[in-house]
């Protein structure tokens, strides 16, 4: 299969914002993501701003979409990525996913 997506199926989903030179199909169902930087997306799937927003993790290079671990200015999706780094005594955040 590969990763060749056709020119014909690309569409970006992002709206356009000042500066920001993105666009997005034309439907009402969209969402606004301001950053702790105070930049603002508006996208029109999760998906999309995952890819535009998230970290990635600095060992395997996944994006972080949960609370991740934050070592100095790197982040890791998990405790043994950081570890894998030579980032010492860490472990993931499982007070967090409790309920």
């Amino acid at each position: 299969m590969g990763g060749h997506v056709p020119s014909s199926r690309r569409t970006a989903h992002e709206r356009p914002v000042p500066d920001a030179g993105h666009s997005i199909r034309p439907h009402e169902h969209t969402f606004t993501l301001r950053t702790s930087d105070g930049d603002e997306f508006v996208f029109d799937s999760f998906e999309c701003a995952i890819h535009r927003c998230a970290p990635t993790c600095a060992h395997c290079g996944c994006r972080v979409i949960g609370h991740g671990i934050q070592a100095g200015e790197r982040v890791y999706c998990c405790a043994n990525c950081a570890q894998e780094s030579g980032v010492g005594s860490v472990s993931d955040n499982a007070e967090h996913a409790q309920l």
